[in-house]
């Protein structure tokens, strides 16, 4: 497990593939891993080693990673990352305890997965960053503002092949990867860029 999932506590939760047969408290005993993130409301069966605190029916933060990654850690499966998620459990009840672990049956409060907790690309110097977080001022603003936007676009590295320009997969991609993202905001924003792109970068306004 990350270093910072132990710091957290996170790593002392084990997701099961529904109740294990016997729910064995040995941590030597194998039983049956999930692959799959948990579902929103979904509930679940996980064990729990100690020391371990939680404040009574609050929701308690638990890492999850699909059964190979879970059993070997993220080194040897990096392609599993995409499958893991950080969550937030409620305890509903204890199914079996003692050696040190228990079994819980748990519903998931929240799910993300750890490649929309980081960063798609890292972020612009300050300079640069705030042309596009302020309105422009200028023409010449607004054109510098672009360019950043088409640097960004560029390093987002969006996959695919048709359409030919990165654009025209853009909004689709950032759907996939940030289904909470304004879908709107993106899709006037690539209007916007793409216009920008035909007009072959020509120094004439875009906006009224």
């Amino acid at each position: 497990m990350p270093g910072w999932a132990a710091l957290a506590g996170t790593a002392r939760v084990e997701w099961a593939e529904g109740p294990p047969s016997g729910l064995p408290l040995g941590t030597s005993e194998p039983f049956l891993r999930p692959d799959s993130l948990p579902l929103l409301g979904e509930e679940r069966v996980v064990r729990i080693r100690g020391p371990f605190f939680t404040d009574g029916r609050v929701p308690f933060r638990a890492l999850f990673a699909p059964a190979l990654a879970a059993l070997n850690g993220l080194d040897e499966h990096p392609e599993l990352i995409r499958k893991c998620g950080m969550t937030a459990c409620t305890p509903l009840t204890v199914l079996a305890q003692g050696n040190g672990c228990a079994w819980l049956r748990v519903r998931v409060e929240e799910v993300t997965k750890l490649v929309e907790a980081a960063p798609m690309v890292d972020r612009p110097p300050m300079d640069r960053s705030s042309l596009l977080a302020l309105p422009a001022a200028t023409e010449a603003e607004f054109h510098t503002g672009v360019t950043v936007l088409a640097e960004l676009i560029h390093k987002l590295k969006v996959p695919g092949k048709n359409p030919s320009h990165p654009l025209g997969r853009l909004e689709q991609h950032l759907a996939a990867r940030l289904p909470a993202i304004d879908q709107d905001v993106v899709r006037e924003a690539v209007h916007t860029l793409d216009r920008q792109r035909l007009a072959g970068w020509a120094r004439q306004p875009l906006v009224s």
